[in-house]
């Protein structure tokens, strides 16, 4: 069996998996659609942990790859780049982590409830 071969493919899969997880992260919105009062369920904590996963899927891609693919290193730091700009969409929400519940307020931040 080709090891080049099969550690490629693992890269390529584990990148795939990260960049993908990130993506996925941005339909599980807190903050989007939203209307100033609107109640909606808390998935700041979720939505936190899907890019603490994806990174740590990434960081395993550009691992098997090695560091000297530059494609890897590429598709690793655009996953970066979607991480911290999910975080930084998120960030308002953030202080309500153990609550079930947010209501948006106008200017864009997030009081925490629970029902």
């Amino acid at each position: 069996m080709n090891t080049a071969r099969t550690r490629g493919c693992a890269a390529a899969a584990l990148l795939a998996a990260g960049g993908l997880l990130t993506l996925l992260s941005f339909f599980g919105a807190t903050e989007l659609g939203t209307f100033p009062g609107d109640l909606q369920e808390n998935r700041a904590p979720l939505l936190v942990t899907a890019c603490v996963i994806a990174v740590l899927l990434t960081a395993g891609g550009v691992a098997a790859a090695g560091r000297g693919s530059c494609v890897a290193l590429a598709a690793a730091a655009c996953v970066a780049l979607l991480v911290t700009w999910r975080l930084y969409t998120i960030g308002p929400a953030l202080h309500c982590w153990s609550y079930n519940t947010v209501v948006s307020n106008p200017d864009g931040s997030f009081d925490c409830v629970d029902r």
